[in-house]
Parts: structure tokens; C-alpha cells; sequence
């Protein structure tokens, strides 16, 4: 089970994930309401969710909490990544406030780093639990390029590149991709 509800995680989990031994599930087909993300941190996210989709549905289940942290922003959105885009998930509009609030802090456009990162959690039972993590340092651009990918990916260039994920093809992306850094560590373990 991929304990997530963005389209665009769950393809790109399976894309990596899928294959003569793995299967993944979407849990689109279960009325399970989202559980709260009270953690801490990357890590303590996955673990809630995995752990809650397990529980609801009984099958083992994998989750992953992301985000983009901005150096000049305190680490900011961090895990409140997805929350930055409100209700509907409107990625614009948490790109338009992370633009806001470099604004607000006098900070120049052409200055600013981050990093994507992305834990994931492994949930078969108490005691069979595995968690990873990746990280991929890069520059924060304002305009946004690009319409590929999702989430802040168009905002996002990895260190030693010119192109935006947005602008990547999957291919290109999933080369320095926080995600594919802990997919991997995760297909290996399962």
C-alpha cells in the first residue's frame, strides 16, 4: 500500500517500486480519511502515516513525508510543505508565499538554497519497520519554470544543474531526485 494521495508520489513510486515481486496499491480505493501529520520532522511523518494506513487496511504500508526546507527561510516550509498550499493543495499559491516572505525579508531572489528531502517509512507490523531518507541541495528560483513534475518542482534547481525538476523529464529528475536517493535504499531493503 502507497500511503499517499498525490497522484504524482504514488506514479512515481510505482514507477520505481513496481515490478515481478512488488506491487503497489494506491489507497484511492480505500475511504480512509488522512491521518494528522503531528510530528516533528520528515521522519516522524512518514512513520504516522504509514503506521495509520497499515492499521486501517492490514496490508503493509509505505509512506513518505516531504518538502522543500529554504535556507534563507529557517528551513521553512519544511514539513509544513504540503500545508503551505492549503486545502486544495494549490501549489502556486505556496509558491506565491514562499516569493512573499523572501520579499519580506529583503532577501535577493538570485541568493537563495534549499533542499528537497524525503523520508520514507516501511509499516508491516510493530515490529517490522524499516525508514530511509535522501536530501538533493540545489537553488530556489523565483519565477517558477517548467511543467513537468508537481509540488515545488518547479522552483527547485539540484546543485550542478540548469534545469528546474519541472523542466526535467522523469528521467533527468530521477537522476538526483531526493526521493529516488530513498527509494532506492527502500527497494533494496523490501
Amino acid at each position: 500500500m502507497i500511503a499517499t494521495g498525490n497522484k504524482g508520489k504514488f506514479k512515481e513510486f510505482c514507477n520505481f517500486l513496481d515490478s515481478a515481486d512488488l506491487k503497489c496499491i494506491s489507497i484511492s480505493g480505500y475511504s480512509i480519511i488522512e491521518p494528522e501529520e503531528n510530528g516533528t520532522s520528515f521522519v516522524e511523518n512518514a512513520y504516522i502515516k504509514a503506521r495509520y494506513y497499515h492499521q486501517h487496511t492490514n496490508l503493509p504500508a509505505l509512506a513518505d513525508d516531504s518538502g522543500l526546507a529554504i535556507d534563507q527561510l529557517g528551513g521553512n516550509p519544511g514539513i509544513f510543505s504540503a500545508r503551505w498550499a492549503g486545502p486544495n493543495k494549490d501549489f502556486k499559491h505556496a509558491i506565491k508565499k514562499i516569493a512573499n516572505n523572501l520579499k519580506k525579508e529583503n532577501i535577493n531572489f538570485d541568493s537563495v538554497t534549499g533542499s528537497f528531502i524525503c523520508a520514507l517509512c516501511y509499516y508491516q507490523d510493530k515490529n517490522n519497520i524499516f525508514q530511509v531518507s535522501g536530501t538533493v541541495k540545489g537553488k530556489i528560483i523565483i519565477p517558477a519554470r517548467g511543467n513537468n513534475g508537481f509540488g515545488y518542482d518547479p522552483i527547485f534547481i539540484p546543485v550542478g544543474q540548469n534545469l528546474t525538476f519541472a523542466e526535467m523529464n522523469e528521467t533527468q529528475k530521477q537522476k538526483y531526485s531526493h526521493r529516488t536517493q530513498a527509494l532506492t535504499k527502500m527497494k533494496e531493503y523490501l
